[in-house]
């Protein structure tokens, strides 16, 4: 059974009017980006950029490793 009132539907709308908001934020500095003036040695950032995300995935497994109190098999 689901309960609902005044607030939480007004906290509701709020909270979808936000996110809805935090989108059209995004999208509108998205588009004013000028590119061109992005350097042409962007292709170099690719390297260090992949290398990042890699290191946020193995800190994000590890996080979740420690919150659920994963233990490594020791190979018995």
């Amino acid at each position: 059974m689901r309960f609902s009132t005044l607030e939480l539907g007004e906290l509701e709308a709020r909270i979808t009017t936000a996110a809805d908001r935090a989108l059209a934020l995004e999208l509108d500095i998205f588009a004013k980006l000028d590119l061109k003036r992005v350097p042409p040695s962007r292709r170099s950032l690719a390297g260090p950029s992949a290398g990042l995300a890699e290191l946020d995935h193995y800190a994000g497994l590890a996080e979740l490793a420690v919150e659920q109190n994963y233990a490594r098999p020791d190979g018995r």
